[in-house]
């Protein structure tokens, strides 16, 4: 990925940022972080954590009140560089990194827990402009919310302990040693699986420890592992 549509994308989550004010910043830094994780090395990430920063301290504190009508030119300023910002990702972005994009902002608005109608606006944009598949886009905002009752079992399943509350009729996999729940998701236009651990379980992936309530890609090879649980290949 380019350094053009790297910036392209802190700014991007900055202005997302900017949008609701009230999101807790630790949490909106790690999501950034983790995305950025993908692709630098840790000094690198550190480079572009720090990009983003900027951008959200260019940002901050203008025009607090949402009614404001400075706030709400604002507003519609930011449309307009988003707009501008996701022709960049379009024409430099194969369709699944588009969709990892879509999918770190879609945590980075729900993570926080009190989004607002402007953001959801700003997502559902974000998918069309990106030619998102329609069920794959309703299928990550529920499997982020982990609200997947309304996921087609074909593109959903879970490894769980037999104490764990699962949606009925879901497929699942009895993982020894298990305490919590491991939702795993089919992205089928891109044919790219997530997954998301529910519980205080010690996993990892590609060596790195496995976070509670924070989206994965699962990269073919790719192995889970956990202390007492065996490997999920």
């Amino acid at each position: 990925m380019s350094e053009i549509i790297l910036k392209a994308l802190m700014r991007l989550f900055a202005i997302l940022a900017d949008i609701n004010q009230e999101r807790d910043k630790a949490a909106s830094r790690e999501i950034v972080a983790m995305y950025l994780g993908r692709y630098l090395s840790r000094t690198m990430t550190r480079e572009y954590l720090q990009i983003f920063e900027n951008h959200c301290n260019e940002l901050k504190g203008k025009y607090q009140n949402p009614a404001d009508t400075k706030r709400r030119k604002r507003n519609a300023a930011h449309s307009v560089k988003v707009l501008s910002i996701c022709q960049q990702i379009n024409e430099e972005l194969a369709q699944k990194e588009k969709i990892i994009v879509l999918l770190r902002l879609i945590e980075f608005i729900f993570n926080a827990g009190n989004y607002t109608k402007n953001e959801i606006d700003f997502i559902n944009t974000l998918a069309e402009v990106f030619n998102v598949d329609p069920d794959d886009f309703k299928n990550l905002k529920a499997f982020i919310l982990s609200d997947s009752i309304g996921i087609s079992e074909d593109n959903m399943l879970y490894f769980s302990s037999p104490a764990s509350q699962i949606p009925e009729n879901a497929r699942v996999i009895p993982l020894d040693g298990l305490t919590g729940t491991l939702g795993i998701l089919r992205v089928k236009s891109v044919n790219t699986f997530l997954m998301r651990l529910k519980g205080t379980d010690t996993l990892y992936l590609r060596g790195q420890d496995v976070k509670p309530n924070f989206t994965y890609v699962i990269e073919p090879g790719s192995i889970i592992k956990g202390k007492k649980v065996a490997p999920i290949y």
